[in-house]
């Protein structure tokens, strides 16, 4: 899966985007073949908000989520796509 990942007003640690990418490996655990996954980062007013995007095949899921840590806020909206990802594939399996 192609992940593109974007640190708006701040520069990313290397930490940060390493931790960012191996969480987002996971999402094959719960879907075959994603398209690709944008992940937006923003840093303003001591707030740190993430949105993801997750493409997969006739669907773009995405969530956003923000808190005064960095990583805290992407786990959050990590944890948000992965049950939406889970939703989305009870209701395609369900329908075959």
């Amino acid at each position: 899966m192609k992940v593109e990942i974007t640190a708006r007003h701040f520069n990313l640690p290397e930490n940060a985007k390493e931790h960012i990418e191996s969480r987002l490996e996971r999402i094959d655990r719960y879907i075959n073949n994603p398209i690709g996954c944008k992940v937006i980062l923003e840093h303003e007013n001591n707030i740190h908000a993430a949105e993801i995007s997750l493409a997969l095949s006739g669907k773009n899921i995405f969530v956003k989520d923000s808190s005064e840590n960095l990583l805290k806020s992407f786990d959050s909206a990590f944890n948000k796509l992965v049950g939406r990802v889970k939703k989305f594939k009870e209701i395609r399996t369900s329908h075959n």
